[in-house]
C-alpha cells in the first residue's frame, strides 16, 4: 500500500544515508567548535560543506554551564529553536532544519544570560545545493536518459511514473511491503490491520516483530534510491529523526555494484537491493542508489572522462 508522508518523507530521504554512516562511524560527519567551553554544533547528515536540499540534521552539543532554555538558535537571523529538541540522556538537542538557501547558510546557537547578553555562542556555516545535484564531480553527463517509467514499485508490477523535470526526478514516495509466511514479499493491503499470512522475524536485538517493511523510494542528483526499514505502521507514527522505527537496530547496510548494467548515459531503473532478508530480519536499515559505486568507476573510466553521470 502506498502511503504518502510529505515533505518530512522527503527530507529523511536525503539524510538517511549520511546519519546511519555517523552512526556506524561513531563520531559527527562535520562540527565546528567556537571554543566557548565547549558549545558546538554538530552537522549529522552532510559535511556542513556538501548540504543539499535545503535540509541538514544537525546536533547542538552543550556544556554544563550552558542552560538548555537559554538557548535561540538561527538559520541566516531566522529562528529555528522550535525545530530542535532535547536528546534523551545527553546534554544535546537534535534538530531537523529546513529551508536552507542555495549557497552559503549560517546556522548561529546563542546562550542568552538573565541580562540580555550572550553568554556562549557558536556558528555553523552550511552550504547548500541543488537535490539534483552535482555537488562535487563536475558538470552532470550529457545525453542523459530517465528511466524511472520502468522502475517497478516493492512487490509490484506497477511503476514509478514519468521523471517529473530533466533531471529524472520523481515524486518521494513510501510504500509498506510485508514477508508472508510463504517466504514472500506482497504489498501491505492495509495500514490499520494485519493481513492473515503475515510472517514474524526476531531482530539482531531478540525482539519479535511484525515482518513489515517501509519502503521509501525518490531520487537525489539524477539517481533512484530506496531505503529499507522494519516498521509497523499499524502500532507506530511515522518515522522521524525523533522517532525511529522501533525495530531498528541503528545499523545500516549501503549496497553497492547495482548501477550502469547495459551501459552509460542511463539512469537505471532496478536495484531491488533491499530485499535481502537476512539483514531485515536482523532489523537493519538498507540503502541502495542505482547510480553509486560499479556506476561511479564505470562512468569515469567510461567515455565520459570523468564527467558525472549523477552522483556527487
Amino acid at each position: 500500500m502506498r502511503h504518502r508522508s510529505g515533505w518530512l518523507s522527503r527530507q529523511l530521504g536525503r539524510v538517511a544515508l549520511l546519519v546511519a554512516a555517523a552512526i556506524l562511524a561513531g563520531f559527527p560527519i562535520g562540527a565546528m567548535a567556537d571554543g566557548n567551553q565547549g558549545l558546538d554544533i554538530v552537522a549529522l547528515s552532510s559535511p556542513p560543506y556538501a548540504v543539499s536540499g535545503g535540509t541538514v540534521l544537525v546536533r547542538v552539543e552543550l556544556p554544563r554551564s550552558v542552560l538548555r532554555n537559554d538557548l535561540v538558535i538561527t538559520l541566516n537571523g531566522q529562528g529555528v529553536t522550535s525545530a530542535f529538541r532535547p536528546e534523551a540522556g545527553q546534554s544535546s538537542l537534535l534538530g531537523l532544519v529546513t529551508g536552507l538557501t542555495l549557497g552559503k547558510n549560517v546556522l548561529t546557537v546563542k546562550a542568552i544570560g538573565p541580562n540580555n547578553q550572550a553568554y556562549r555562542s557558536a556558528q555553523l556555516i552550511l552550504t547548500n545545493y541543488p537535490i539534483t545535484g552535482p555537488i562535487f564531480s563536475g558538470p552532470h553527463e550529457e545525453p542523459f536518459y530517465c528511466m524511472t517509467q520502468n522502475f517497478n514499485l516493492p512487490a509490484s508490477m506497477q511503476k514509478l511514473g514519468p521523471a517529473l523535470d530533466s533531471d529524472c526526478s520523481i515524486a518521494t514516495r513510501v510504500d509498506y511491503v510485508y514477508r508472508t509466511t510463504g517466504g514472500v514479499f506482497q504489498p501491505l493491503p492495509s495500514l490499520t490491520s494485519y493481513p492473515s499470512d503475515l510472517a514474524q522475524t526476531t531482530t539482531s536485538q531478540g525482539k519479535t516483530v511484525p515482518y513489515i517493511v517501509r519502503v521509501e523510494t525518490g531520487t537525489i542528483n539524477r539517481g533512484i534510491y530506496e531505503t529499507a526499514v522494519l516498521h509497523d505502521p499499524t502500532t507506530e507514527k511515522a518515522p522521524t529523526p525523533f522517532n525511529p522505527p522501533a525495530a531498528w537496530n541503528q545499523r545500516l547496510v549501503y549496497t553497492l555494484g547495482g548501477g550502469c548494467v547495459g551501459g552509460w548515459y542511463i539512469q537505471g531503473s532496478e536495484p531491488r537491493k533491499w530485499r535481502h532478508p537476512r539483514r531485515l530480519d536482523a532489523a537493519t536499515r538498507l540503502w541502495n542508489r542505482r547510480l553509486d559505486a560499479e556506476c561511479l568507476r564505470q562512468q569515469l573510466s567510461g567515455p565520459a572522462g570523468g564527467r558525472d553521470g549523477g552522483n556527487g
